[in-house]
């Protein structure tokens, strides 16, 4: 009985196997036939029958293919063409057999799902929104068209952040799409915008703390450059020294090491501490100890030979002619000026190689500085080498051992030690009285006067001079009278009031200041030193008269 059974059992599955190859095949011939609405007839009778024939799914998808238009339609397509992809590989060999009859194979269904997939891209595309790239990525994942979406997507995406344009959105779209061929063009602008967006103020504090949290931003080295040209405003030593001590790695190190042996007027010991490159240090003691020395030069079979005071030779070359004048007394000049046939070379004492050109006339101006003619030419350069400032000016000053002063025309412009312009100004003329430095400008004949540590503080601040005297009195012990408007104050070096703005006559005498009011007469001195110091503190202090 149990035989009968499994006997009835395996002839029912042939018949239905049967029955369904049949259907299969009848379909086909529909579809063949262009006969859509019994193609679609049988292949309902198939879904009844629970069929997960390949071919049937196959069907199905070219049934919904013949709307092209219809996106839904085109989405059942794909969907069918799927699973007759997965169930093609579950068929037995009968049923791939009788398939390949009817020409339903894997390439051929994988040529139907390219044409569907072909055939939806091409709706995304015309729509080309974020939407419609992600939605198609997720559904039509194994599409040879997913790199082509990703990037649309992604670029759909960068443009919004790009029309925004801020160091926010860039960094969102960074941390969502670290793949994206935009990543490095939007870390870019990142870093840019940030960087202008912490340091809009121009600011020490702004320069400083940004480097502190983002130490790997690529604006480093250009922040590094910047604070040292701030540090050293003013060419002191400080400012240098501050510089290396904060970025004793910084590229600009040698450049500052440089700068800070001429300012402390080659001084090789504050160097000394302040950095470990051997090299460096070799070699700036080497040439500090010869740039010390008075040295006269001889000549001894073809060989130029420099000596001290002691007849000890201390310098030799022959590749060099020099001039005379160093044949002919002893001279503490820092560096040799070559004459040559195609371009005059400036040398330092080790007989490195400061300047090349066809120039005219060099001029040490201090500091490291050295201001060189040519005829079509001007230039200011460091000893270092560095060009500092070059083009049509006439002449170039050091005011103060601090700032670069550049003429043209007979006006005046401020310049750092670095060529930073430090004022808008141009001035018609500039000195300097005791510590005191005077700016004097055409366009109301008023006169600024302030001293080397007020330009820093004003050239930090980005404001200029003000231009508030008629005139001064300048007196000795760095004193100043500064005349306002017929108004009077006194001020010291370090801009400190005596007497304050007013309504004074101040005068100097041999025990300290008369200032005549009209109020009466104030002495200001500091000869007492008994407990009339007491009554005199408070005479002084009088508002009226003694």
């Amino acid at each position: 009985m149990v035989r009968l059974f499994v006997f009835f059992l395996f002839f029912q599955i042939i018949t239905i196997n049967s029955l369904l190859s049949q259907s299969i095949k009848k379909a086909y011939r529909h579809y063949d036939k262009n006969e859509f609405e019994k193609l679609e007839e049988t292949l309902l009778k198939l879904d009844e029958k629970s069929s997960e024939n390949s071919g049937k799914y196959y069907l199905y998808s070219l049934f919904y293919l013949k709307n092209q238009e219809d996106r839904e339609k085109l989405k059942l397509a794909y969907q069918n063409i799927l699973n007759s992809q997965r169930n093609y590989l579950n068929q037995d060999a009968k049923n791939l057999e009788e398939l390949s009859e009817l020409k339903i194979t894997l390439k051929s269904i994988d040529s139907v799902k390219n044409i569907i997939d072909s055939l939806e891209y091409e709706f995304v595309k015309d729509i080309n929104s974020i939407e419609e790239y992600k939605s198609y990525i997720n559904f039509y994942n194994t599409s040879k068209f997913i790199n082509n979406a990703v990037q649309k997507w992604h670029s759909l995406e960068y443009e919004i952040v790009s029309n925004q344009n801020s160091w926010e959105g860039y960094k969102i779209f960074m941390d969502e799409f670290p793949s994206s061929k935009y990543y490095y063009m939007a870390k870019e602008l990142y870093e840019k915008l940030i960087f202008e967006e912490k340091t809009k103020n121009n600011s020490i504090n702004s320069f400083e703390d940004f480097i502190a949290k983002y130490p790997d931003t690529p604006y480093r080295d250009s922040i590094e450059f910047t604070l040292l040209k701030k540090y050293s405003v003013n060419n002191s030593v400080d400012g240098y020294l501050k510089f290396l001590y904060k970025f004793p790695q910084s590229e600009y190190s040698k450049l500052s090491i440089n700068f800070l042996y001429h300012t402390s007027l080659k001084e090789f010991s504050a160097i000394n501490e302040m950095t470990d490159d051997k090299n460096l240090l070799d070699s700036i003691a080497e040439i500090s100890n010869i740039d010390k020395l008075s040295l006269i030069g001889m000549i001894d079979d073809s060989i130029t030979y420099f000596i001290d005071k002691n007849g000890n030779k201390i310098l030799s070359n022959r590749s060099f002619e020099f001039e005379n004048k160093y044949l002919c007394s002893f001279f503490k000049d820092d560096f040799f000026i070559v004459l040559g046939q195609e371009s005059n070379i400036i040398l330092n004492r080790n007989f490195s190689e400061i300047y090349r050109s066809k120039f005219s006339h060099v001029e040490d101006i201090g500091v490291g500085l050295i201001k060189v003619f040519s005829e079509d030419d001007f230039v200011v350069l460091h000893k270092s080498g560095k060009i500092i400032l070059r083009g049509d000016y006439d002449d170039a000053f050091v005011v103060d051992n601090s700032y670069l002063l550049m003429e043209k025309d007979n006006h005046f412009t401020l310049f750092t030690v670095f060529g930073e312009r430090i004022f808008d100004n141009v001035f018609t003329d500039v000195y300097k009285e005791g510590t005191f430095i005077i700016f004097e400008r055409e366009i109301d004949s008023r006169i600024a006067i302030v001293n080397t540590d007020e330009i820093k503080k004003l050239f930090l601040s980005s404001e200029n001079p003000d231009f508030r005297y008629d005139d001064y009195e300048y007196i000795k012990g760095d004193f100043m009278i500064l005349i306002q408007d017929d108004n009077e104050s006194l001020v010291n070096k370090n801009f400190v009031e005596i007497i304050t703005m007013g309504n004074n006559k101040i005068i100097e005498s041999d025990y300290g200041w008369i200032n005549s009011t009209e109020y009466g007469i104030k002495i200001i001195t500091d000869l007492f030193s008994s407990d009339f110091s007491t009554y005199y503190e408070s005479v002084i202090n009088n508002s009226k008269y003694i």
